[in-house]
């Protein structure tokens, strides 16, 4: 998953693996800092610094998506409590929902983090996009 990781001086196992969101277990045995710099990992990888910035500008993207589509929802939900016309239909609703779960799975997929996160309105095209070349086979 990383290649190097910048340790700080003093810094513990147990803020290392919460930084990098890993089992601190992963990482036990590791007392020796080498090139003063990098801490190596039982596989002897380097974990690289660069991939967590990554990584972490990539999930700050995906939450601004979630926390906006969230806002979103919440108003739909809110709208048909109190018996109001909702400003979103119910398709595009549920839509957000999907689209919530794509968000949360953004993480998990391979290619992570050198992945682009789709917005709503790019992430829609590309759910049609394969609902209509599923019909056609």
């Amino acid at each position: 998953m990383y290649d190097k990781y910048l340790v700080k001086e003093g810094e513990s196992i147990e803020s290392i693996s919460q930084n990098l969101n890993i089992d601190p277990n992963m990482l036990k045995g590791l007392n020796n800092i080498y090139d003063d710099e990098y801490l190596l990992n039982t596989n002897e990888k380097v974990i690289e610094r660069q991939n967590i910035e990554k990584s972490n500008q990539v999930k700050s993207i995906r939450n601004q998506y979630m926390s906006d589509t969230l806002a979103r929802c919440d108003r739909y939900e809110k709208q048909k409590a109190i018996g109001l016309d909702t400003t979103e239909s119910e398709d595009t609703y549920r839509s957000y929902l999907l689209y919530l779960q794509y968000l949360r799975d953004v993480p998990q997929q391979l290619e992570f983090p050198n992945i682009e996160v789709l917005t709503f309105d790019k992430w829609s095209v590309t759910l049609i996009e394969k609902i209509n070349t599923s019909e056609e086979s």
